[in-house]
């Protein structure tokens, strides 16, 4: 049978169809096993507030022994509270260009070079779901967005105004193409993208299809696109945990809220790969400084968010800790005077490195040790390594007792070997927490 040049490229076209729409399964890499991530508002970073200034402070942050670093969008966004952009850094003008105020692009790839000199990765996080409102593309395209009204009947603000369609081809191809730019041009391990539940899931799989690669990190500011059956994206952001954790805050939490988290990490393909966090750049936004919400007691739901299994994140300033949030309104950077949680944090994230009862992607899921709602009691587990939490979820004392034998562990942040045992009642103060281990 003879194949004319017209058949031979509508077959080529139609398996270039397919292999675009195939789902491509995403499995993170094997370095997510021990990965701590630590966000960067490169504005309100550091006195410089701009890529150079990041780059003096790489040593720093690597003594908190953090390995990856997550850059807030480098992308020229509108100004702070013009009418559409109340508050908002991330209300980009351009996905595909670096914001000019930060750098050069030559300072970017240098600032990649140096960190990965400081065995630190880079993530690039986005926000592709909206633009700001002086975009371009809401001049002259204005087919691309969800609506071309300005305002609301009642005068409020339309969020439809920079919401893009995605309904459109071209929008997805344009923010297509933005990422793969940047992916071949800066070479950075990993992209994360926010607010994926407000993407089709089709596009979200699009995103996987033309962006994952083996040791490149995807991962979903959201938990919608992610399903027990399936894994789209190589982690997401634990917003329930996050909501468990607020509800320490006024003595609402118990043991039992916790459980469902626990069992559905557990049936997750890449079980603890989750990223977990008391602050992020996006919760800044909107919620009060993390010493005003956990006052006294900041440090705890950080413990909670490190041990329970997951990607630990922590955003720049909380080895601070930040006393109050970080503005974006303001040009101002976060001073690091006192730094009280750089060695809880240092030596959390040295022990996530070489304990593999923290480690990620294993099955070493917490198991609750404890009936007691006030307490929160468990066990991480590999092989003969063992790492036990116990935390009182309360602001008042707590009595306790647990279902496992623990002789001559660790305390892991006084050092003094300890005894628990079942059958004995234990107490603890408001909020207090012991950390036991066997590797010491």
């Amino acid at each position: 049978m003879k194949i004319t040049v017209s058949s031979l490229l509508l077959i080529i076209l139609t398996i270039g169809f397919y292999s675009c729409n195939v789902k491509k399964e995403s499995k993170p890499p094997e370095w997510v096993k021990t990965l701590s991530v630590y966000e960067i508002m490169p504005k309100n970073f550091s006195p410089t507030q701009n890529i150079k200034g990041i780059i003096e402070s790489l040593t720093k942050i690597r003594t908190i022994y953090c390995n990856a670093i997550a850059l807030v969008p480098m992308t020229p966004n509108d100004k702070i509270n013009i009418t559409f952009n109340p508050n908002d850094p991330y209300a980009s003008l351009d996905f595909a260009s670096l914001d000019p105020s930060l750098g050069t692009e030559a300072d970017l790839k240098e600032l990649i070079i140096q960190a990965h000199q400081n065995r630190l990765k880079v993530f690039f996080e986005f926000e592709i779901s909206y633009t700001g409102a002086n975009h371009l593309w809401r001049k002259n395209n204005k087919e691309y967005y969800l609506s071309s009204d300005i305002k609301t009947e009642n005068g409020l603000y339309n969020k439809d105004y920079i919401k893009l369609n995605f309904s459109n081809k071209k929008v997805r191809r344009n923010i297509l193409n933005a990422l793969k730019k940047w992916k071949s041009k800066y070479k950075p391990d990993g992209i994360i993208i926010l607010n994926t539940q407000d993407l089709p899931s089709d596009f979200n799989q699009e995103l996987v299809n033309q962006l994952k690669s083996d040791d490149f990190f995807l991962a979903s500011g959201s938990e919608a696109p992610i399903k027990r059956e399936e894994y789209i994206f190589d982690s997401y952001f634990n917003q329930n945990l996050y909501k468990v954790l607020k509800k320490i805050s006024t003595d609402e939490a118990r043991s039992s809220d916790f459980k469902p988290i626990l069992e559905f990490n557990n049936q997750l393909k890449y079980k603890n790969s989750l990223i977990q966090f008391t602050r992020t750049a996006k919760i800044n936004e909107t919620e009060e400084a993390e010493t005003m919400m956990f006052q006294h007691y900041y440090k705890f739901p950080a413990l909670l968010s490190i041990a329970t299994g997951g990607i630990p994140w922590i955003l720049n300033g909380q080895e601070e800790p930040m006393f109050i949030k970080i503005d974006v309104n303001k040009p101002s950077f976060v001073e690091r005077n006192y730094q009280y949680c750089l060695e809880f944090y240092r030596s959390l994230f040295i022990h996530r490195k070489e304990n593999g009862a923290l480690y990620s992607m294993e099955e070493n899921s917490p198991e609750i040790i404890s009936d007691s709602e006030d307490v929160l009691a468990f066990e991480r587990k590999i092989g003969s390594a063992t790492l036990v939490v116990l935390a009182n979820l309360r602001a008042s004392n707590s009595t306790f007792r647990i279902n496992k034998s623990y002789n001559q562990y660790m305390e892991f942040f006084t050092r003094n070997k300890v005894d628990f045992v079942p059958s004995v009642d234990y107490q603890l103060g408001p909020h207090q927490y012991i950390v036991l281990t066997n590797k010491y």
